[in-house]
C-alpha cells in the first residue's frame, strides 16, 4: 500500500481491547441482527398492510400483516442463534480492517518519524533503539500468526480473537514509538549548549558582582525549568523504549505458552485465556509510563 493512499492515524479510529471481547461481540451481533433488512422489512411490510387491511375494512389482509410481523423477529432470531459465528467473524473482519488501516499509517509515521530523531541532539541512540523494536515487534507479531495458524482454526472465533488481541499489544508498542518520537523532538527544540552557555554567563557575573539583577535571576531560573524540561522529556523517552522490552518480553512468553498447546487443538480453555489476559494487559499498559 503506497504511503500517499494512506489514511491518516487521526482519520481511524483503532479498535479497543474490549472491542474483541464476548460481550461486544455478543452486542455486534445482536444489532446486525436487529438491523438487517430481513428484520426491519417484513416488519414494515406487514405494518403497512395491516394498516392497509385497517383503513379499507379488508381482513384478509390482518393474516399476512401478521406473518410479515413475525417473519422480522425470527429472522433476527435465526441470525443471532444459528448464524453466531458467521456474524461474529463479520464483525471481528471489520475490526482488522479498522487495525490494519491505523496500524499501516502509524507504520509510516513512525518510519519517517525515527528517521528524523537521528540527527536530532540527544536523539541518536533513542532512535536508533526504536528502530530495533519497530523492526522486532514486526516479527513477533509474524511469529505469533504463524504459530496460531498451526494451533488453531482460523475459521474459529477463538483464533481471531488472540490474533486480534495480539495485534492490538503490538500496537501498544508503536504507539509507545510514536511518543518517543514526539518527546525526542520535544526535547530537541531546547537548546542544551546555549542553557549552559547562558548559565555560565550569569554565574560568572554573580561572582563579579556579587548577586544578579531581579531580571538575571528570573533569566537563570527559566534557563534552569528549561533544562530540566528538556530532562524530562528524554527520561519519558527512555521510559516508553523500556516499557516496550517488557512487552517485547512478555511476548516471547505468550509465544512459548502458544507453543506448548497441543497441535490437535485440544487445550485447555483456563491456557487460551490465560494467554489471551496476559496480551490484554500489555495492550492496557501502552502509554501508561509515568515519570517517577
Amino acid at each position: 500500500m503506497s504511503g500517499d493512499n494512506l489514511p491518516s492515524i487521526h482519520q481511524v479510529r483503532p479498535p479497543a481491547v474490549a472491542d474483541y471481547m464476548p460481550p461486544a461481540i455478543q452486542k455486534a451481533v445482536l444489532g446486525y441482527a436487529l438491523r438487517h433488512p430481513g428484520t426491519i422489512y417484513p416488519v414494515a411490510l406487514g405494518a403497512a398492510v395491516g394498516f392497509t387491511g385497517w383503513l379499507f375494512g379488508v381482513p384478509a389482509f390482518y393474516a399476512a400483516s401478521l406473518l410479515g410481523i413475525l417473519a422480522g423477529p425470527a429472522h433476527a432470531v435465526l441470525q443471532i442463534f444459528f448464524f453466531h459465528k458467521k456474524n461474529g467473524k463479520r464483525y471481528l473482519d471489520s475490526l482488522k480492517k479498522r487495525q490494519e488501516e491505523y496500524e499501516e499509517s502509524l507504520k509510516e509515521v513512525l518510519r519517517t518519524g525515527l528517521k528524523d530523531c537521528l540527527g536530532l541532539p540527544g536523539g541518536n541512540e533513542l532512535a536508533r533503539h526504536g528502530m530495533e523494536q519497530f523492526s522486532r515487534v514486526q516479527d513477533k507479531m509474524g511469529g505469533i500468526r504463524e504459530m496460531l495458524d498451526l494451533k488453531l482454526d482460523p475459521r474459529e472465533m477463538t483464533y481471531h480473537r488472540f490474533l486480534g488481541v495480539t495485534e492490538q499489544a503490538c500496537l501498544g508498542v508503536l504507539d509507545n514509538l510514536k511518543g518517543v518520537v514526539a518527546h525526542v523532538k520535544s526535547a530537541a527544540s531546547i537548546n542544551p549548549a546555549y542553557i549552559q552557555t547562558r548559565l555560565a554567563a550569569l554565574k560568572k557575573r554573580e561572582q563579579q558582582e556579587g548577586s544578579l539583577s531581579g531580571e538575571e535571576q528570573k533569566e537563570r531560573a527559566a534557563l534552569a525549568e528549561r533544562a530540566a524540561l528538556r530532562e524530562s522529556q528524554i527520561k519519558t523517552a527512555r521510559g516508553l523504549l523500556a516499557q516496550n522490552e517488557e512487552a517485547l518480553t512478555e511476548m516471547e512468553r505468550v509465544s512459548a505458552a502458544i507453543a506448548a498447546w497441543n497441535s490437535d487443538g485440544r487445550f485447555a480453555d483456563v491456557d487460551f485465556e490465560s494467554a489471551l489476559a496476559r496480551l490484554q494487559e500489555l495492550a492496557h499498559g501502552a502509554g501508561e509510563y509515568n515519570i517517577k
